[in-house]
């Protein structure tokens, strides 16, 4: 096993060490037992995922697409979930399920859906349009390959099976084979400048580790040479260390700037600064990370434009895809490991509660591909397939991503990140235990019970407009950021007091009105209809303000009684008119996690409404044709 040159300075908790609770935690635990852990689960999702291997049919038409990619995002996600819960029953479905998929693989070790195995450029852009109808050259044959070399390499972590480990060697093995055969830069493959190969530098880095294998090491340090040209996309290294905005990295940014897919790419790069110690690759992702939260943070508390950095800043209707979140908070988690910056926690918090909620739908079973400000969010059954799509399967290890943040540690001192209800054991054989009701009123209560004096830090959100902290006859009123207590030896309670006021935030760009020809309304709009017709009229096209309340977004909703009236009234707006809110809880209609009544006021006008949080105001999927929310006041 290779060592790491740079360990991470904060560690999270063992995911078998922490328990989410409460209501939160049920939403994680029923999305966790349907989409990996039941009988439905392992027989007909998974089964679902496996069959195009058996096919190989994804390059039938001439158009390659990206069945391959499902398998090893769902194995991912159920090695972490089974370090999770423990659950044998999931281990063994594991074994037996890989097993099933590695009888596909072949001889010279390829294992993949695309018939031909040297299909690996973009499609032919006449034959993408006969196929689709649009200028299409989708190739996601590599991709592919990335995702089940990455759950294979998991599924060994938690079961130690030799052939799962096998599998994977001989895939990549054929892969580095191919390329040289073929004498072609794995950068050069693809599509979108080779962003999505190119994030095969994690995994690979993974089995280096593991295996020793110094060639997996010389393939990545080849791969990365690419990000640091001095022209050419994807220079992605170059053009980081610039400072420049994505979006002016090269010209028409929503044909190729594809969001997770460069996410991806920097969390690559995190890996790699750990076994070279080279601080440009940690550089790059740090100024990367600043520069996409300065021009690409969205109304929704994540990045870029469905899919897409090209300014998702400016953009008023805006939306997330799924995935996008999820890989943000990926970032974020990594650089808090080597700097322990509470800023990425801050972003982590927001994201986890507001857009990645959001995305879990209240009907369990599936998850939304993109999450919008208005209408409705964006249900994408993929490939023709009816369980999977890229967000879905992805979603449960999002979840466990956030959760073995809620309480990080060093070698002395330790970090309450979040606080709904969760129960965490760090391996100082301390306990902390957190209740109360911090989203609706900012109240908490922990108890700590450690063997030894410990340094316990409490993060002090920046949106608390003040906070009172109580421990035993000591009173507190940090400021935002970490704030230090000294713990005894026992048990301690700590009484938490956050400070919710409603902010009124009105939206600063210029809202640029486009029809229904333009690329922004294509991407904002354009859903399976199959699912959910979509209605323009959800749409805004002046300046509106959004409602947030200590770490909630909060939504006007048909699952709290407002109207299609009330939600889409393009004449009225509080922007701009010195309006201020009061909200009174009340009680939640089904479905809604925290409701209030809204009073806003300007002095001379005042008007009521109901609001409730993003998250659950707009996590619906089935049923209800007429169903529709609004954050925008």
């Amino acid at each position: 096993m290779i060592n790491y040159k740079i360990n991470n300075s904060f560690h999270t908790t063992p995911l078998d060490s922490v328990k989410v609770l409460g209501p939160i935690g049920k939403q994680m635990d029923a999305f966790l037992q349907n989409r990996l852990q039941s009988d439905f689960a392992q027989t007909e999702i998974f089964g679902e995922a496996i069959e195009p291997f058996v096919k190989r049919n994804d390059d039938e038409t001439g158009v390659g697409y990206w069945r391959g990619e499902f398998w090893g995002k769902m194995a991912i996600s159920a090695a972490r979930t089974y370090k999770y819960t423990g659950d044998q029953k999931l281990k063994q479905f594991l074994i037996d399920n890989t097993h099933e998929l590695l009888a596909t693989q072949d001889a010279d070790g390829y294992l993949n859906t695309y018939k031909d195995p040297d299909a690996i450029f973009p499609t032919d852009i006449e034959i993408g349009r006969r196929v689709t109808g649009w200028d299409c050259d989708f190739n996601w044959n590599i991709w592919n390959r990335k995702y089940t070399l990455w759950g294979l390499i998991e599924v060994y972590e938690v079961t130690g099976d030799p052939a799962i480990l096998e599998g994977a060697v001989k895939l990549c093995d054929h892969l580095i084979a191919q390329l040289d055969r073929l004498g072609v830069h794995i950068m050069d493959t693809g599509v979108l400048f080779g962003l999505p190969t190119g994030s095969l530098l994690k995994p690979i880095l993974l089995l280096y580790k593991i295996t020793e294998d110094q060639k997996y090491f010389d393939f990545c340090i080849n791969l990365v040479e690419h990000w640091q040209r001095t022209e050419g996309m994807p220079n992605i290294i170059t053009n980081a260390l610039s400072g420049k905005p994505v979006h002016e990295w090269y010209p028409e940014p929503n044909e190729w700037a594809k969001a997770y897919e460069m996410l991806s790419c920097f969390d690559g790069l995190c890996e790699l600064y750990r076994l070279t110690g080279e601080d440009k690759y940690l550089q790059s992702c740090k100024i990367f990370y600043d520069n996409v939260r300065k021009h690409e943070y969205n109304t929704l508390h994540s990045v870029g434009f469905n899919d897409k950095f090209f300014h998702g800043s400016i953009r008023q209707n805006s939306l997330t895809e799924a995935c996008d979140v999820i890989h943000w908070i990926r970032l974020a988690s990594e650089l808090y490991r080597f700097t322990g910056d509470v800023k990425y926690m801050n972003d982590i918090e927001t994201a986890f509660y507001n857009p990645f909620l959001a995305a879990s739908f209240e009907e369990i079973h599936r998850g939304a591909r993109v999450v919008r400000t208005s209408g409705k969010n964006d249900v994408m059954p993929q490939m023709h397939l009816k369980y999977h799509d890229c967000c879905t399967d992805n979603m449960p290890r999002g979840y466990l991503n956030v959760a073995e943040n809620f309480v990080t540690y060093t070698d002395s001192q330790v970090f309450v990140n979040f606080y709904t209800e969760f129960k965490s054991t760090l391996p100082q054989n301390i306990t902390i235990e957190a209740t109360g009701s911090y989203l609706k009123d900012g109240s908490v209560k922990l108890a700590v019970s450690t063997e030894k004096e410990v340094a316990l830090n409490l993060r002090i959100p920046t949106f608390s407009r003040s906070t009172k902290i109580t421990v035993g006859d000591n009173e507190y009123s940090p400021a935002s950021g970490y704030f230090k207590i000294d713990i005894p030896a026992g048990d301690t309670q700590i009484d938490i007091k956050f400070e919710w006021v409603p902010e009124i935030r009105d939206f600063a760009g210029e809202v640029v009105i486009f029809d229904t020809t333009d690329y922004r309304h294509h991407r904002f709009a354009n859903v399976n209809r199959a699912y959910y017709a979509f209605d323009d009229a959800c749409m805004v096209w002046e300046r509106k303000s959004t409602l947030q309340y200590g770490p909630m977004l909060l939504t006007r909703s048909k699952k709290c009684g407002n109207t299609f009236d009330e939600m889409f009234n393009n004449d009225f707006t509080v922007c701009g008119k010195g309006y201020t809110c009061t909200l009174t809880p009340i009680k939640a209609d089904e479905g809604v996690r925290e409701q209030f009544k809204a009073t806003f006021t300007n002095g001379t006008d005042t008007f009521e409404t109901t609001v409730c949080d993003f998250a659950t105001g707009s996590n619906k999927f089935m049923g209800d044709e007429t169903f529709l929310f609004s954050v925008w006041f």
